[in-house]
């Protein structure tokens, strides 16, 4: 692998990384408007299904980035 493969790859990962990061601190604010609003029982749902998105794209991430061969 030359230098460039090893710096593109790296870059791609931090970004890759990055935008994960982004989307749940958007599910994130969007979980708390949620709960600031409705019951109790609504705002628990909501911000689990907020949790299980943000597992399943950290998922999808990571299971991404297994190291080359």
């Amino acid at each position: 692998m030359s230098d460039d493969e090893i710096r593109g790859s790296r870059m791609r990962r931090a970004a890759k990384l990055t935008g994960a990061a982004a989307g749940i601190a958007a599910r994130e604010a969007t979980a708390r408007a949620i709960t600031a609003t409705g019951s109790s029982e609504g705002r628990r749902a909501a911000a689990g299904r907020q949790q299980l998105k943000s597992a399943k794209s950290l998922v999808k991430v990571f299971s991404g980035m297994r190291a080359p061969r």
